[in-house]
């Protein structure tokens, strides 16, 4: 099997370490809850007459590995380890289903990228009884013996997965999906400014590439510019899995760039207006996504830090290109990084954070809040989760406090489902009801 194609140099951003915070000695960091926003695996490609796209092995892996590197950052602590953040009071080997809040769309490779991943995250595990499973007393028996759950402890995470037709909080992890105006949006690409010349530029290309790698799958008509991230796709899938691709290294890069740069302009072109001059249409699926993010770190200090703990969203790859928009990444000192597509596996990290007393242990109140933005691309051993500077933000000190994070999240927000009816002008049944 071929290794996946390598990524492009990327410009890399600071590492800010927690001594840069010129916190007291007599201080210490808490992180009170995290949002982790996490693309999924390696699938076979979206375009097939056999049968649906579905996770891989190799994608499995690949969430495997992800899930077992947040539980070295949240679930184990290691003062040592710049890059642990250990989360205050979850369960650190068994599953508490009601400390965890886990979401994902209902596109079976989603859903099995979750599964994978929370295997990683909690393996089996043998003698651990959370409440949310009744305890030890639920294991137990009448005659003394006590039972583990089957496959060596294996466990079980509630994973909730939200339909784009019925449930109308799906469009917090896929807001583009059923949004009229945002489809609308891209009716005519061919006298688009942005995307017509790119096409003019390239049809020979792809067309010089159709009857080695595409006949077959695409239409001649179809190979193009505008049906770039399909294309590349179906060849990255070839490249990776077939021994009987002839691809070159550098024809799929040139493949992927061009993917990039259509799912730049589909989904992170904040120009674009729809229903609303200024509306930001193309980037619905980060509007929704800063709504959920917030909505969910706000819960959390309403709960008083019962709810909303530890946070998994399990989504598609629009999401990450528009907030990668929206919060001006693609303009930042790392550009290169984020102006391309997320790696099989990708995770974006919200961390709610405060510093203080290390014998305190209340609940802070919102004013000693911060937040800050990680990324990790792809799942290679090599890379490591690292803060980036989101809106602008002083980039020698990335994090932010609360008020202000709420502000630029607002900012660039649907804060209602009936808003994003309204944005869309969506046709769902639940925009029907408003």
């Amino acid at each position: 099997m071929r290794a996946p194609p390598p990524p492009f140099t990327a410009v890399l951003a600071l590492l800010i370490s927690n001594a840069l915070a010129q916190v007291d000695n007599n201080q210490v960091e808490k992180v009170w809850s995290s949002v982790s926003w996490v693309f999924y695996g390696d699938r076979t490609p979206l375009v097939s007459y056999d049968n649906p796209a579905t996770l891989t092995p190799l994608g499995a892996q690949q969430l495997y590995t992800q899930g077992a590197a947040l539980r070295d950052r949240y679930l184990r602590i290691n003062p040592e380890d710049e890059n642990n953040a250990p989360l205050i009071g979850i369960s650190r080997n068994a599953i508490d289903n009601s400390q965890l809040n886990i979401i994902s769309t209902t596109d079976s490779y989603v859903v099995g990228s979750a599964t994978s991943f929370l295997q990683g995250l909690y393996p089996p595990v043998t003698q651990a009884f959370p409440n949310s499973t009744g305890g030890l007393l639920a294991a137990s028996l009448s005659n003394g013996s006590i039972l583990n759950f089957p496959l060596d402890g294996y466990q079980y995470p509630n994973i909730r997965t939200l339909s784009r037709v019925n449930d109308p909080d799906s469009i917090w992890i896929q807001g583009h999906t059923h949004c009229p105006k945002y489809l609308n949006s891209m009716l005519y690409p061919f006298n688009d400014s942005y995307a017509a010349p790119i096409n003019d530029q390239n049809i020979a290309w792809y067309r010089q590439l159709y009857n080695r790698t595409f006949k077959g799958a695409f239409n001649l008509a179809n190979t193009n510019f505008f049906n770039a991230y399909n294309l590349y796709d179906y060849a990255s899938y070839q490249y990776i899995h077939s021994n009987d691709s002839d691809l070159r290294e550098d024809e799929i890069m040139k493949l992927r760039s061009l993917a990039n740069a259509e799912q730049r302009w589909r989904n992170g072109n904040l120009s674009v207006s729809g229903f609303k001059t200024g509306d930001r249409i193309r980037a619905i699926a980060g509007r929704t996504l800063a709504s959920k993010v917030l909505s969910l770190f706000m819960d959390h200090i309403r709960s008083g830090g019962a709810q909303n703990k530890f946070n998994l969203v399990f989504s598609s790859f629009e999401p990450f290109v528009a907030f990668f928009a929206l919060a001006r990444l693609t303009s930042g000192p790392s550009f290169t990084l984020f102006n391309q597509l997320p790696h099989p596996g990708s995770t974006m990290l919200f961390e709610l954070f405060s510093v203080g007393d290390p014998n305190d242990t209340s609940f802070p109140g919102m004013e000693g809040m911060s937040v800050r933005f990680l990324y990790r691309n792809g799942t290679d051993p090599a890379s490591k989760f690292r803060v980036y500077s989101i809106f602008d933000n002083v980039v020698a000190y990335p994090d932010m406090g609360l008020g202000t994070f709420r502000r630029y999240m607002d900012g660039v927000g649907v804060g209602t489902v009936k808003e994003w009816c309204r944005v869309c002008d969506g046709s769902t049944f639940f925009c029907t009801a408003l």
